[in-house]
């Protein structure tokens, strides 16, 4: 008898709205997000959110008239944020289940902060920005 594993990977979807400039949509294909941190507590005013962003910006958003340089460039302190998160269907015996609706947002708030953070785990430099914020 074979022993079958059943893995489901999240997905997400981050879409950022500046102030002033176009509106910009991240998800797990473009390679840029590496983490997610979402905070609600009944006790607290506002939820809280914490991405992490690898330090390069898609060759795609630097091109054109509007390009930019870097994430600092593109995003500023109360720039507005979607975040949505779902995890696609899951295995069946009649095959897989249908994912839930993705227009059911996790968080809409405002960016707080924008900043990088440097560390030399085992060795190696590792460069993260980091976007905070909260919700309304």
């Amino acid at each position: 008898m074979a022993t079958t594993v059943t893995t489901r990977n999240p997905r997400f979807q981050i879409k950022l709205i500046p102030q002033a400039g176009q509106a910009l949509t991240l998800t797990a294909l473009d390679n840029v997000v590496t983490s997610i941190t979402v905070n609600k507590r009944m006790g607290e005013a506002a939820g809280t959110f914490q991405l992490a962003l690898v330090p390069r910006i898609p060759l795609a958003l630097t091109q054109g008239p509007n390009g930019v340089g870097r994430w600092d460039d593109l995003i500023q302190p109360m720039d507005w944020i979607e975040i949505y998160m779902w995890a696609p269907g899951t295995a069946t015996a009649e095959g897989f289940a249908p994912a839930p609706v993705k227009g059911t947002p996790v968080l809409r708030g405002f960016v707080d902060r924008v900043g990088a953070t440097f560390g030399i785990a085992g060795g190696a430099p590792q460069r993260t920005v980091v976007i905070t914020g909260r919700d309304y």
